[in-house]
């Protein structure tokens, strides 16, 4: 699922690419607002990752840093969340395993294991399209 299928909007995006398609009565004229349609989104692209650049080299700290800021304390905020859950488990999960004398089930969900995975994948998603533009 992704995000414009959680604000509803998935089937309404690619009605209004195809509007362009429909405007147009011959192949030639529909090819030509295509090509200048993908023009306008490569150009749109393209000025973004320039403000990226002003943004990163701007002499205001606030307006340089508030990209890495925001990565950092998501980061932070993910590393104190899982860190000690994950020590606290498997400790309590030692600690059981000795008082019966056999290994059992680890306690936690391989969901919430799954989170952080996706999550770390997220990061470095983020980071790699990032450093692209």
């Amino acid at each position: 699922m992704t995000l414009a299928d959680w604000l509803g909007i998935s089937k309404t995006i690619p009605n209004t690419v195809n509007a362009v398609s429909n405007l147009y009565t011959t192949d030639k004229a529909r090819l030509e607002a295509q090509k200048n349609l993908a023009d306008v989104i490569e150009q749109s692209d393209k000025l973004s990752g320039a403000v990226n650049v002003a943004d990163a080299n701007s002499i205001n700290l606030f307006q340089s840093l508030w990209r890495p800021l925001l990565g950092w304390t998501a980061g932070a905020c993910v590393a104190l969340y899982y860190i000690p859950q994950i020590v606290l488990t498997e400790y309590v999960w030692f600690l059981q395993c000795l008082a019966q004398h056999q290994v059992i089930k680890f306690p936690m969900p391989s969901d919430e294991i799954m989170n952080l995975v996706y999550i770390l994948l997220g990061f470095g998603a983020y980071r790699m399209i990032e450093k692209k533009f």
